[in-house]
């Protein structure tokens, strides 16, 4: 029968918690540590242990090359926008909140802490050892600063002492000057030094590297109902430990040497040696380093038989307990891009790769051995060769043969037969497989000089097939990592930030206060994981405005049920980012929140109507704008007409006045007269045509307006039935 469950002694938790420490995952000597350092080692294109001396020891970069082609598109995809991920309102209330939480969420990842400098270390670290971790706490710390002041009066110096946050550490009081008396009504004045210390609790964010995370070996994930223990492990120094609230007395006794030092892991990461880990100790108390664990257990403490979780902090290999302190939740976020069921520890693109780097090494290995023989040939000789002038290789040399013989018969070269033929397909066959099992292909990377030979078709195949690849990273990387991040997030801003916090968005200063906000509320990615390409992006981008502005036509404006211009203003941010903007404020304005409420609905068949009845009416005028057009056309026409022939009757009636220079002037005004004449019948019939052009285009417009003006009557009189019916 078991016993009765007791509460801990610090003894037993320390046995309990060093056992955990040693039996996890990752720890030193376990096949997880070993694999891990391995891929480091790959990455950095170190050699492989089998190198022969005399032989090429080229190492090639599968590994490396593979993960820097992921990387670009992981980072657009997540650090390419202001935006990861949205709130979501659980209620009416959490509306406002929702968007709120949302922006400050997002100023705690980009600008409290290195958003940038955390996606793309935990996506990396996930890349090439499996899991990228991410830790995620409130930090409570005192900001002190040290300010000096002069020429204080006394008034002025009150008021500093009277702040609290304040420290006097230097106070001189002095007589004022001639000159400084204007500011000093009792003359004397002061210049102090003062310390101020200030509450500064932020959300803290940082990328952990693997190694220094230990979890349990049957670790599922880092849910709640899944959780049993987790351990950052960190070197740090004894001003880390001090400043962190633990006494001198806690610590002074606390060895610095610790096993954590020889980890392969963190051995392969900053390339030291076992030796170099060893002896590193400084001659500076304070700056000494011991090895501290952050351990988050699962267990009995309190003696009630249900297990709590708690926060341990130990130092040194002993596990001396700084504190232990009941917690609702642990700081730890995870990435894997390639999830194994039921498995914390997942796989990595390295270990997809591993081995053609190493079987790709090796065939240019000999690749290179080969060449090496094929151009500095091996000779066979017999005794009759002087073997000294043999080995003098240069141009116009002499080798002595003993004998009449040959020289072929003393001296042949031993042939090597070229490799280049055999190696270069089984090289492209290795590359092949590498884009199939990564999804990243030459063709992404626009590296393949014969892809304008490759069919449109074909190409847009392979490229459909490497996005989705990518694109379900992503997605696990957006469901099971940066959702849960924000997640955490807003908890604890929710739970710890006891005041409003004022902060510069979009350009304008803005009070955050997350007390009254709810902290369950759901996150949503917003990151584009669907799109593939920006050009695509766009292109969707372009097909929602255009629709917009069919519906904003429809409802008759911005305002309107279907579309307002909050909507309007968003779809015009999103296409001013996908054209490469990182921010649309300075293009376009937010919405005024006060603007008129949108007009009532109509109805629809009066909508149509009158919509048809405006139709027809632009069209008539575009008609009628048409005929007046060429009108004018024909009048220019024949009036160019008209002057060319008025020109030549001239010229000829010239001609004619040499014989017959009394008839000129007659001519000429009998000439003028038919013109005008002729121009003044000309403009009568053009008007005449003008004016029953337009009444007829009237007469259609006042028919059009009749029957519009009919079908609205018969829509009312329709809609006042249906009313009745009701």
């Amino acid at each position: 029968m078991a016993d009765k469950p007791e509460k801990l002694t610090e003894d037993r938790l320390r046995v309990i918690l060093k056992n955990e420490i040693e039996q996890a995952s990752g720890y030193l000597g376990g096949e997880l540590e070993e694999e891990r350092a391995e891929a480091l080692d790959y990455y950095m294109g170190e050699p492989f242990g089998n190198e022969v001396e005399g032989q090429s020891q080229i190492v090639m970069t599968e590994v490396q090359d593979a993960i820097e082609s992921v990387m670009p598109s992981l980072i657009e995809i997540f650090a390419g926008g202001d935006t990861i991920a949205k709130y979501q309102p659980t209620s009416l209330e959490d509306e406002e909140f929702a968007k709120q939480a949302t922006d400050y969420g997002h100023h705690i990842w980009w600008k409290d802490n290195d958003g940038f400098g955390i996606t793309h270390d935990w996506i990396k670290d996930a890349l090439i050892q499996k899991n990228g971790f991410v830790k995620v706490w409130w930090d409570e710390k005192d900001k002190e600063t040290r300010e000096t002041r002069t020429g204080l009066n006394t008034l002025a110096i009150q008021q500093l002492l009277a702040d609290s946050e304040v420290e006097v550490i230097e106070h001189t009081e002095r007589e004022a000057e001639p000159e400084e008396l204007a500011s000093a009504p009792d003359g004397q004045l002061h210049d102090v030094t003062i310390k101020r210390t200030r509450k500064d609790g932020r959300v803290r964010i940082e990328a952990v590297p693997p190694e220094e995370l230990l979890i349990r070996r049957d670790a599922r994930s880092f849910r709640d109902d899944d959780f049993r223990f987790a351990c950052h492990r960190k070197e740090v120094t004894i001003s880390d430990l001090l400043e962190e609230g633990f006494s001198w007395e806690e610590l002074e006794d606390v060895p610095s040497g610790d096993p954590a030092e020889l980890s392969q892991e963190r051995i392969s990461r900053y390339r030291t040696s076992r030796q170099d880990a060893l002896d590193r100790d400084s001659l500076d108390a304070a700056m000494r380093t011991v090895w501290r664990y952050e351990s988050y257990l699962e267990v009995d403490f309190d003696g009630d038989g249900i297990a709590e979780l708690r926060n341990i902090v130990s130092v040194g290999p002993a596990h001396k307990i700084l504190y232990n302190e009941d917690v609702g939740d642990q700081p730890f976020v995870s990435l894997c891009p390639i999830r194994m069921p039921h498995r914390l520890i997942g796989r990595a693109i390295s270990d997809l790769v591993k081995d053609l780097q190493l079987i790709s090494s090796t065939i240019m290995r000999q690749l290179l051995d080969n060449m090496y023989r094929v151009n500095n040939a091996r000779t066979a000789i017999n005794d009759r060769v002087d073997v000294d002038d043999l080995l003098v290789n240069r141009p116009g040399g002499v080798v002595r043969v003993e004998g009449r013989e040959a020289v072929g018969d003393s001296v042949q070269p031993i042939v090597t037969q070229p490799l280049g033929a055999i190696v270069s397909p089984l090289l492209e066959e290795i590359r092949g497989i590498k884009e199939s099992r990564v999804g990243v292909t030459r063709y992404n990377q626009g590296v393949d000089a014969d892809s304008l030979n490759k069919t449109a078709t074909g190409i847009n195949l392979l490229l459909g097939q490497s996005q989705k690849r990518l694109l379900l990273i992503a997605r696990v990387f957006a469901e099971t990592g940066f959702k849960e991040v924000f997640r955490k997030i807003l908890k604890l801003i929710v739970e710890h930030q006891d005041a409003p916090r004022t902060i510069r968005l979009r350009n304008k200063w803005v009070d955050m206060d997350p007390r009254s906000w709810n902290s369950e509320m759901d996150v949503s990615i917003s990151v584009g994981l669907g799109y593939g390409t920006k050009e695509a992006e766009a292109q969707g981008i372009q097909m929602v405005l255009t629709l917009m502005d069919k519906i904003v036509l429809y409802q008759g404006g911005v305002q309107g049920p279907l579309i307002t211009l909050k909507n309007v203003h968003h779809a015009v941010e999103k296409a001013i980012q996908a054209a490469g903007f990182k921010d649309a404020e300075p293009f376009i304005s937010e919405p005024d929140e006060n603007a008129p409420a949108p007009q009532p609905k109509q109805d629809p068949a009066l909508m149509q109507a009158q919509m048809m009845a405006e139709v027809e009416r632009e069209k008539n005028q575009g008609q009628l704008q048409l005929q007046q057009m060429k009108m004018q056309a024909d009048i220019k026409a024949r009036q160019m007409e008209l002057s060319m022939k008025h020109r030549m009757e001239i010229q000829k009636m010239q001609m004619e006045a040499q014989k017959a220079g009394i008839m000129l002037d007659f001519e000429r005004m009998k000439m003028d007269h038919q013109i005008e004449m002729d121009q003044m019948t000309m403009q009568n019939d053009v008007q005449r045509s003008a004016f029953e052009a337009v009444t007829s285009a009237r007469l259609k417009e006042r028919q059009v307006e009749a029957q519009a003006e009919a079908a609205m009557v018969s829509a009312k009189s329709k809609g006042n039935g249906n009313a009745k019916e009701k």
